[in-house]
């Protein structure tokens, strides 16, 4: 395993390997489990859990099961194929407030707001848990302040609030940098990017896509894909540009691109309905390849998948691709369908926003890294 490119795993490795104490030991084997899901080493992770999950039970330390259970939520959040719900992560933040471990609990608390974000479910919860962790982040866990920050910013975008999502995130870089996650530091260069994605997918949605809109940003992702230090995060660049030229009409490149770098985004942790969309474009591709029968091997597949959960963004995508699919295949009705259905769902994600917007901005949420100097302390040691 290349740790010597992550200096947080670097560092655990060196703890774990010169620690004797037998609670500090196994809380560093319970955080070595949430670093290696989030660096891109899902399968890692899962196989270290027993180890980790005997260490902690062998004891009588909260702070371990604490730190374990954090662990567990994080793993699952970037575990291809899992199924995830939110007890997981509740249940991690019900541990750390129960231990009265504030700290720690602002760290549960990122991830419990993370789920609800990438679902679209529970806009309050997800704002609660967000305030919770900027006002209780601190030298428990260098990083949680960072991913909070960098979360609000993530918040921010998603609502419009521009120049309040480049604070937080210009804060949550900074941040990181001084606690060497070299992970986070890559998601929040490459986010600004995905909510321009997104907001491309709606234009093309709805017949408005310039050139110049879609060259821009294929542009930008290639120059993101060449500077990302995590591989993960690399593969999804490149599954992104792959959509992109699909959007394009690039269809021969796109497959290329998302054949090459699929298997590896889903092994590295992206996320499950991240992924449906992204094989939906693949699927596309294919057909104005005249690669009919591939293509009819994931239709169906994503067709099911429409019964899960998943946000009105990412619904009106897969649907936009299948009815695409389907006119394709020689299906109007079918397509027509699923286009009325695609139209009302991106008509959803736009009341989503307002809502999210209106939500954030009654919360206040801005306080909550402006105000105390102490939450910087983590930066300044």
């Amino acid at each position: 395993m290349p740790e010597g490119q992550w200096p947080l795993l670097s560092r655990n490795a060196l703890g774990l390997a010169d620690e004797r104490d037998p609670c500090t030991k196994a809380r560093l084997l319970a955080d070595r489990v949430g670093l290696l899901a989030r660096h891109g080493f899902a399968s890692h992770a899962t196989a270290l859990l027993p180890q980790a999950r005997d260490a902690v039970l062998e004891l009588d330390d909260g702070e371990a099961f604490v730190r374990l259970a954090i662990s567990e939520a994080i793993t699952s959040y970037y575990s291809p194929g899992t199924v995830r719900s939110l007890e997981i992560f509740d249940t991690a933040l019900e541990a750390a407030r129960e231990h009265d471990m504030p700290e720690l609990a602002a760290e549960a608390a990122v991830w419990a707001a993370t789920y609800r974000r990438t679902l679209g479910i529970d806009v309050s919860g997800a704002i609660e848990h967000l305030r919770f962790a900027l006002e209780h982040a601190g030298l428990a866990c260098e990083t949680t302040l960072p991913r909070a920050l960098y979360m609000a910013g993530n918040y921010f975008a998603l609502a419009g609030l521009r120049d309040d999502a480049l604070l937080c995130h210009g804060d949550a870089q900074r941040l990181a940098r001084k606690a060497d996650d070299l992970q986070l530091c890559d998601a929040i260069a490459t986010y600004p990017l995905l909510i321009e994605l997104n907001e491309a997918r709606a234009e093309h949605a709805a017949g408005r896509l310039t050139e110049t809109v879609a060259s821009r940003l294929e542009q930008r992702l290639r120059e993101a894909a060449s500077q990302c230090s995590y591989s993960g995060k690399r593969a999804q660049i490149h599954v992104h540009l792959g959509e992109v030229l699909r959007l394009r009409g690039r269809h021969a490149e796109a497959a290329k691109l998302l054949d090459l770098y699929l298997p590896q985004g889903q092994a590295e942790g992206m996320g499950e309905v991240e992924l449906l969309v992204s094989r939906s474009d693949r699927v596309v591709c294919l057909l104005h390849l005249r690669d009919a029968r591939a293509a009819s091997q994931e239709r169906n597949d994503l067709h099911n998948a429409l019964a899960g959960q998943m946000s009105h963004y990412s619904r009106a995508a897969l649907l936009t691709n299948l009815a695409e699919v389907e006119l394709q295949l020689g299906r109007p009705e079918t397509a027509a369908r699923l286009s009325a259905r695609a139209a009302d769902a991106w008509t959803q994600r736009e009341r989503d926003n307002t809502a999210f917007r209106i939500a954030l901005e009654s919360s206040d949420l801005r306080t909550c890294w402006a105000a105390p100097p102490r939450l910087f302390l983590v930066s300044r040691r």
